[in-house]
């Protein structure tokens, strides 16, 4: 179940230290509002998986008996409970993701999707025919050898790319269908034609925010986004990126296949055109046909 405050409910700022929810009735009051506990709303205003609020407890410096009082406390703001699937083909426990990536990010996915029921696979390529899709995690950029090798087999991968002060959640990649991450390059290429030589320098560098508190969350949105795409067939990131910064509002940006990417036109990214539930479904077959090309 997904925790989430209801938007209808106000929070307002008593003092500077001092935060309430709901005005008419008043449904509890901070006072000496601290880090951890603006962190924690800001996860609830967003909505979160319970077993991820001690993630971003933990990551804010506190425990989880701290996450639980406050959620006890705010509890009749919440939304009534709202499930992570509307009406699924399948569970958690049937979906099988690799999280390819290094460092506290990485970890954390991993440790929140294993929370949420998920079995996790082995990122290595021979394990590529186990995967429902993969997650990417890295930092400033992804090398083009990651990518790639998910794009040949036709695995369905989500990018997440830390930056020094934000992250860059999406696209989620379906092979032959949409943009890829390699056409998101080509379009940051575009607008700054020295991208790909400071790409090259930066896949080695671990991002400032990755680790911290920020860094959770962001981890928990994409949780929530995967999710929604192998469970609810959401399809908002197949064509766009989330910008999240750590001292601002979110921002979506629309991508399309760039015309000097090859990614529409590889071998083995045909079943683009197969409905997607159906595709996961016949990953057996569709897997073995580009196995021969890793």
């Amino acid at each position: 179940m997904i925790l989430r405050l209801d938007p209808a409910v106000p929070v307002v700022w008593r003092s500077p230290t001092a935060v309430q929810l709901g005005v008419d009735p008043v449904v509890c009051v901070f006072d000496g509002v601290s880090h951890a506990s603006e962190r924690l709303l800001a996860a609830l205003a967003v909505g979160v998986p319970e077993p991820g609020l001690a993630v971003v407890a933990e990551a804010a410096g506190v425990g989880a008996e701290y996450a639980q009082a406050l959620l006890e406390a705010v509890r009749p703001a919440l939304l009534a409970d709202e499930p992570v699937r509307r009406a699924p083909v399948r569970t958690p426990a049937e979906l099988r993701i690799a999280v390819d990536g290094g460092g506290a990010a990485a970890g954390r996915l991993a440790a929140v999707l294993a929370a949420l029921g998920v079995r996790l696979v082995d990122a290595m390529p021979a394990q590529a025919d186990e995967v429902d899709a993969a997650v990417l995690v890295g930092s400033y950029a992804i090398a083009t050898a990651r990518h790639g090798r998910w794009l040949r087999r036709d695995v369905p991968h989500l990018g997440l790319v830390f930056g020094e002060r934000g992250a860059r959640l999406g696209p989620f990649v379906e092979p032959g269908a949409g943009p890829c991450l390699a056409c998101v390059d080509l379009a940051l290429a575009d607008e700054d034609p020295a991208w790909p030589v400071m790409a090259a320098q930066l896949t080695a560098k671990r991002s400032p925010v990755e680790g911290g508190s920020f860094g959770a969350s962001v981890v928990l949105r994409a949780a929530h986004e995967l999710l929604a795409h192998l469970l609810d067939g959401s399809r908002e990131l197949v064509s766009q990126t989330i910008e999240l910064r750590a001292d601002g509002p979110e921002r979506r940006v629309s991508r399309a296949p760039h015309d000097r990417c090859g990614c529409r036109a590889l071998p083995g990214s045909a079943t683009a055109d197969v409905p997607r539930l159906d595709r996961y479904r016949s990953r057996s077959s569709s897997g073995a046909a580009a196995a021969s090309l890793a």
